[in-house]
């Protein structure tokens, strides 16, 4: 018998996607947390057993560097490729060397018990976290002092996504409706925006104006979010597929998605670890009807 070592996949490309080599590395679990200086020299953090990782050649070779660090890595933001931050478990942490040595941010603890799903800086000084639970974490002395901003807008879902454009301009959203929410002064007021597709997971920009986001379809916008281009994608899935929910594990809600190859009566239903759809374990069914949509999600 074959002992067969279960382990994660990452993929690099030269050439826009057109290949993929895979790059073989030796982490055991998933990344969260993947940030690129430039094109030789990125990290990546393993998600669930801890560690972050340094390679300066593209990912053919990669070294440890977590001294210090007693987090598991969800988020990761390098100004340059001696100063970065890496977020998770409740906590942020600050390197000045690469990576070689870490130190925790105390000042973080302002915003209370939620995660940091996302970070970003623009300077030194000026920095944001997308905050699980919802809400904005913001600083203005590179990560000492925190503040927390979570207007009733934002709800309850967490602030999966997060760009900034500028020192005052930037967006954030979640993975629940097509709802994200711009800021013009640097995260202490939101107002609402629609991106006509469901979610925002990530957020890309080019500047004030023209960005991208997206989580179930992409959209565009080139007048700083006054209207979005874009939509689920108009492929047909050519099986049926069950995808990972977010988040994962959840309280009140959660996102699932699906495809179904052709138009069909489908059911979603929540069970117990020790139970099975017939022995009465049932949590909750939430979904159960006839869908004409290949692409489908529920929403809990």
């Amino acid at each position: 018998m074959q002992e067969v070592q279960m382990g994660m996949l990452l993929f690099k490309t030269t050439n826009g996607g057109l290949n993929w080599i895979n790059l073989n590395i030796q982490v055991t679990s998933g990344v969260d947390a993947m940030f690129f200086v430039n094109a030789d020299t990125g990290y990546i953090g393993d998600n669930l057993f801890g560690g972050l990782y340094l390679t300066t050649n593209g990912g053919l070779n990669w070294l440890q560097r977590q001294s210090g660090l007693t987090v598991e890595p969800r988020t990761l933001f390098f100004l340059n490729y001696d100063t970065g931050y890496c977020g998770g478990s409740f906590k942020i942490f600050k390197t000045v060397n690469a990576g070689v040595n870490w130190f925790e941010l105390p000042g973080f603890s302002a915003v209370g018990i939620r995660d940091p799903l996302r970070l970003q800086f623009t300077d030194s000084k000026h920095g944001w976290a997308g905050l699980e639970d919802n809400g904005v974490g913001i600083t203005t002395n590179g990560g000492v002092n925190w503040l927390l901003s979570i207007p009733s807008a934002f709800g309850s879902y967490e602030m999966r996504g997060l760009a900034f454009a500028n020192d005052s301009v930037g967006w954030v959203g979640n993975d629940i409706g097509p709802r994200l929410f711009k800021t013009r002064d640097g995260g202490y007021s939101w107002t609402e925006q629609n991106s006509q597709v469901w979610g925002s997971w990530s957020i890309s920009l080019l500047d004030t104006l023209r960005g991208w986001t997206g989580y179930l379809g992409i959209s565009k916008t080139t007048n700083g979010g006054l209207t979005y281009i874009g939509g689920l994608s108009n492929e047909t899935p050519g099986k049926f597929e069950l995808y990972q929910n977010h988040p994962n594990p959840f309280n009140s809600s959660t996102v699932i998605r699906f495809t179904i190859k052709q138009p069909s009566e489908a059911e979603i239903t929540v069970l117990t670890c020790l139970a099975d759809r017939f022995s009465g374990g049932r949590v909750k069914v939430f979904c159960r009807q006839e869908l004409t949509n290949t692409v489908s999600r529920v929403i809990t």
